[in-house]
């Protein structure tokens, strides 16, 4: 549920901020600190993955499954690392760490796929430096609750 509210408002705030700002990956974001708690199945996290960036790319892109694929193979990469690191060594700053990598390597997909990078540059950049604070935040509360064990 969260991750279709993150969309939701991503999609808002995309429509605020047309022409002006790219919006930061709040759903990519969201999927991450979801994963992160394991309040959700690997498969549902993927497949929500790939219906959110469907409908993502259906409504701005025009790239039918590049945002699809984008945000599956991020997710993939996540939960198989993620998941590899026992109990006691997850954190939140490495969770913030993976998610701000996320970001960009999906903000960065997206850049790459647009052609001509010279005006877009700033945009970019203004996406990635406002996705900061939000890594820090989804990986804070993805590792909310976690105890050593």
């Amino acid at each position: 549920m969260i991750p279709a509210l993150a969309w939701l408002i991503q999609d808002l705030l995309q429509v605020l901020a047309t022409e002006t700002l790219l919006v930061p990956d709040l759903f990519l974001l969201s999927l991450v600190a979801v994963a992160g708690r394991g309040q959700a199945t690997p498969q549902s996290l993927l497949w929500g993955a790939f219906v959110g960036g469907l409908l993502w790319d259906a409504r701005w892109t025009g790239l039918l499954g590049f945002s699809a694929l984008l945000y599956v193979a991020a997710l993939w990469f996540l939960l198989e690392f993620w998941n590899r690191i026992p109990h006691g060594g997850r954190s939140a700053p490495l969770l913030s760490l993976f998610a701000l990598g996320l970001h960009l390597f999906a903000g960065l997909g997206h850049f790459l796929s647009w052609g001509d990078l010279e005006p877009v540059q700033r945009l970019f950049l203004n996406q990635q430096i406002l996705g900061l604070p939000l890594a820090l935040f989804a990986g804070w509360w993805g590792c909310r609750g976690e105890t050593d064990e």
